[in-house]
């Protein structure tokens, strides 16, 4: 622990756990994105580091950047790999009146050893919340609201049911949610299936009331319980059940290491959190996802935000255009352009030509940290760890 520093200023939010490195969050995105760049494109790195007006033009580098990684697997994987790389380089973790990197955080003592809280439902698969019918899904493909490989796969999941091996599958994996309690999470689906769910999500009414749901649906919900013992007092409940995944980021891993050893986790980042503490829940999902998947086996289920850049394929492309194309003037102000970009010319993993289509639904009134804590999930989702 020789490297540990003092605390640093960090913005409002989360001045404990995983924080930023200085008080000015800019800095720290630019530095990110400069390094990722600077993998594939010298100007690019240079024109973010150079920048002074971040907040109007941040959209612009980081379109640019997302189709210098299209260009071929080698660049993406190169770009994702020297982003996580600055990523854990300047973060740092908080406790007590010292800060340390976020690979020093995995070795400190236990702040609370979690203990396991099991609620088995009582519900028949398939009768509380339930998937989406195929038919209705077909009917949202059409419609323009998702891709048609939505309904293909509700229906595969229907012939795997249909065949008896659903269940066997389900048996063999355990969901781990990251930001269980979240409204675009699937834990409600997943518990109606029948498959087991690892909750972490922070106390408090939300995390009970996802708990009081799952007495009652076919699935079995696990969640991190801080005491030793529970405590007699209902009211004390809220208090010791869950945990914060940016201050309790190395007793989340200790835990997560440890829970049903004879199940593949399939781990889905899902916290979302209003400005700088959403690219601090990202960073503290990544570090977590990272050292867990170190000693035991883990996949990842990635959750898509429609408002970053990303390619897309030429079906999708191809619908995108002819839909703006087709739409009515009262959408002009809302977007002046299509979200379907140009072609890309790109290079396959055996290196024959093709080309490549990105989306760009980046709207900068979101701003750059929204940008930074996709950046950082998306960064994972190619990342050689998933494998």
């Amino acid at each position: 622990m020789g490297s540990s520093a003092s605390r640093q200023t960090t913005p409002p939010a989360y001045q404990r756990g995983v924080i930023f490195p200085s008080s000015s969050t800019t800095t720290t995105a630019k530095a990110v994105w400069a390094a990722a760049a600077l993998s594939v494109d010298q100007a690019l790195a240079d024109s973010i580091h150079a920048d002074p007006n971040w907040r109007a033009n941040y959209a612009d580098h980081v379109l640019a950047l997302a189709s210098q990684q299209a260009a071929s697997p080698e660049a993406a994987m190169a770009v994702a790999e020297s982003g996580l790389q600055e990523v854990y380089r300047a973060f740092r973790f908080a406790r007590g009146e010292r800060d340390y990197s976020l690979e020093e955080a995995m070795l400190l003592p236990a702040e609370v050893e979690f203990r396991t809280k099991t609620i088995q439902g009582s519900g028949t698969p398939g009768t509380e919340q339930g998937l989406m019918d195929p038919a209705t899904a077909d009917a949202w493909a059409s419609y323009g609201c998702c891709e048609q490989t939505v309904p293909a796969s509700l229906r595969w999941v229907e012939q795997l049911r249909g065949e008896g091996h659903l269940q066997s599958l389900l048996d063999s994996h355990a969901f781990v949610l990251l930001g269980a309690t979240s409204e675009l999470g699937p834990v409600l689906p997943l518990l109606d299936l029948g498959a087991t769910v690892v909750a972490v999500a922070r106390p408090g009414t939300k995390l009970q009331g996802l708990m009081t749901k799952a007495k009652c649906m076919a699935g079995t919900l696990v969640v991190p319980m801080s005491p030793s013992s529970e405590p007699q007092d209902p009211e004390q409940v809220d208090s010791i059940l869950g945990c914060d995944l940016i201050t309790q980021m190395p007793e989340a891993v200790a835990w997560l290491k440890d829970v049903l050893p004879e199940r593949t986790l399939v781990v889905q980042h899902l916290v979302y959190l209003d400005g700088a503490a959403h690219v601090q829940a990202s960073v503290a999902m990544d570090a977590i996802a990272t050292n867990v998947a170190s000693c035991r086996r883990v996949a990842y289920a990635y959750l898509g935000s429609p408002a970053m850049p990303y390619p897309i394929s030429s079906e999708a492309h191809a619908d995108a255009r002819q839909r703006y194309q087709n739409s009515s003037l009262l959408y002009t102000p809302f977007r002046l352009k299509s979200n379907a970009l140009g072609e890309t010319p790109a290079i396959g993993p055996h290196g024959e030509e093709y080309t490549a289509y990105l989306t760009d639904g980046i709207l900068n009134f979101q701003g750059p940290n929204y940008a930074l804590a996709k950046t950082c999930l998306l960064y994972t989702s190619p990342s050689p760890r998933d494998s």
